[in-house]
Order: structure tokens, then C-alpha cells, then sequence
């Protein structure tokens, strides 16, 4: 059984782009045998696009619970059960759950943001990010946190490319026997998500 590093993602660009990448990679969910359960339906709705948002709405069927999986990726998800506090209404007519996501209007005239409650098994593919937003044209930022084995990780991918904002005392890449478990919980802003 993995330790589950946990955060947010968050996917900026043109509505059309996300919705692309959501039909594409993000069709199905993990731990089901059942065909239609594991199906995941993508649709924009842009009756409130009058107030710079509109809705992306995933549609599932049987039970809600199960997490959407990122295709190819290496057991990343978006969380569909979380008690954390997303912007999300989740509907049910007892045999599919609609859920929906809203996008926020960014600066840039064509830009909106989304975001995802995340989770990955052990640790978060970057690569994976820098290929798919190399694809789809998107930017990606990805927070997560680990407590189990104390770290945390910030990165942006965009262009092919991932810059690291941030990463906390014990991810491999700067692990020494100074840091401390103590120096994680100092550090990190959520030291108690995931683990």
C-alpha cells in the first residue's frame, strides 16, 4: 500500500485546452473492473460566463468515491471524496454523479485556471507534467505533501519544462541525516496532509 502525497493542482489555459485534456487523460477511473463505472464524462458549461467563470462538469457512474485517474500517468489522481473544501457541487440521480469545477478568469485574455484536489501514490511524476503540457498547451501547478516520509513539493510545468518552486527537507533530491521530521513540520505549509 503506497503513502498518498496529497495537495492540489491546479491546470491554467484556454478552456477549450483543459477541456481537451480532461476528455483525453482524464476518461477514466481507477479500482474498477466495471466499464461503465470506470467511463468519466467531460463537459463545459458557460452559462455564467458572464462573470469571467464557467463550469467543467465530470459525470461518473455507480460510485462516486472511485478517483480519476491521469492516463500514463504513474498513479496520479484527482481525488472525488475529499473533505477538503473545493469549489465543487456533487449531484446524484442515484445512478451518476455529476460533479462540477469551476474555472477562474485569469489576466491574460484566453487564460482560465481549474483546480483539482490531487493525489499521488509515493510521489508526483513530474515529467509526466512537463510532457503533457508541452501537448496540450497548458500549465500545471502541483502541491503535495507527503507526512509520512516528511516532504513537500511545489513545480510548475509549462513548455516542456518543470521549475521547482519549492520542496521540503527530506525530498531525495536534497535528503541529509540533518533534516529532521521536526524540520518538515516547520517548514512545510500543511505538514498533516497526506501520508
Amino acid at each position: 500500500m503506497p503513502n498518498w502525497a496529497t495537495g492540489t493542482i491546479k491546470i491554467r489555459g484556454t478552456r477549450e485546452n483543459i477541456l481537451k485534456f480532461c476528455q483525453e487523460e482524464l476518461s477514466e477511473r481507477a479500482s474498477t473492473k466495471d466499464e461503465e463505472a470506470r467511463r468519466v464524462e467531460w463537459e463545459l458549461d458557460l452559462a455564467d460566463s458572464d462573470y469571467d467563470h464557467g463550469d467543467l462538469i465530470a459525470t461518473v457512474h455507480n460510485d462516486p468515491s472511485l478517483c480519476i485517474w491521469f492516463k500514463d500517468s504513474r498513479r496520479n489522481f484527482i481525488e472525488m471524496d475529499t473533505e477538503v473544501p473545493y469549489y465543487w457541487d456533487m449531484e446524484n440521480d442515484g445512478e451518476t454523479y455529476a460533479t462540477t469545477f469551476t474555472f477562474y478568469k485569469l489576466p491574460k485574455e484566453s487564460d482560465y485556471c481549474i483546480v483539482f484536489p490531487f493525489m499521488a501514490a509515493w510521489g508526483v511524476d513530474e515529467d509526466y507534467y512537463a510532457e503533457i503540457s508541452k501537448k496540450y498547451k497548458l500549465s500545471f501547478r502541483v502541491y503535495t505533501v507527503e507526512q509520512g516520509m516528511g516532504f513537500f513539493s511545489e513545480f510548475i510545468a509549462e513548455n516542456g519544462e518543470v521549475t521547482f518552486l519549492s520542496s521540503g527537507p527530506n525530498m531525495e533530491k536534497e535528503w541529509s541525516p540533518s533534516n529532521t521530521y521536526g524540520q518538515f513540520v516547520w517548514e512545510c505549509p500543511f505538514p498533516f496532509l497526506g501520508g
